[in-house]
């Protein structure tokens, strides 16, 4: 059976979705690749994923909690095969005085391996490389249709006895990334 393996999930300033995901056969060869943009919103369980990872951010970037407000995860790439073995988080960091807000990244770090590994400088830990299987595992549902579109809520099983849907509750779900994005300069290597 062939597996899906998530490269990148980023939510766009214009609120759409990209992802990116390789499909791998038994032996963990790459058949195909696939970069798609979809419009349609993620279930709140992937914000909500997204934004368990505002406090590892914090820890790696060594700024306390106080600036928790200040940042927005947007984007995750993973690095690997069938399991991720690696990833770099990014992020938007608001500058108040200035009213902007301008794209950082955590550096590459590889999952741990073993307990020794677990936190060590360059790796996660294992609670944040959970976070980040959350995130693997709501872009893999998103694929297979579990979106957060009026129409799939309403005549799901689950949800068949509640049929009105609350849509200020679906827009604040959305994580708002700011026009207002300083881009960095980038040394010419």
């Amino acid at each position: 059976m062939n597996s899906r393996f998530i490269t990148k999930v980023e939510i766009k300033s214009n609120g759409t979705l990209d992802i990116f995901y390789k499909v791998l056969d038994k032996n963990n060869c790459v058949i195909e690749e696939h970069k798609n943009n979809y419009v349609e919103q993620p279930l709140p369980s992937f914000y909500n994923a997204l934004n368990d990872l505002i406090k590892p951010v914090l820890d790696i970037f060594k700024i306390g909690a106080i600036f928790s407000k200040r940042i927005k995860i947007y984007k995750v790439n993973f690095k690997g095969s069938n399991e991720a073995t690696s990833a770099i988080i990014s992020c938007l960091f608001h500058l108040t005085d200035d009213d902007v807000w301008i794209p950082i990244n955590t550096h590459i770090r590889k999952y741990p391996t073993d307990s020794f590994e677990d936190g060590q400088k360059g790796f996660f830990t294992y609670d944040v490389v959970d976070k980040l299987n959350i995130i693997t595992d709501e872009a893999i549902k998103y694929l297979e249709g579990n979106r957060n579109n009026i129409q799939q809520t309403l005549f799901t099983e689950d949800n068949a006895s509640n049929t009105e849907i609350n849509s200020k509750e679906i827009v604040e779900n959305v994580i708002d990334v700011p026009n207002n994005v300083v881009q960095m300069p980038t040394v010419a290597q």
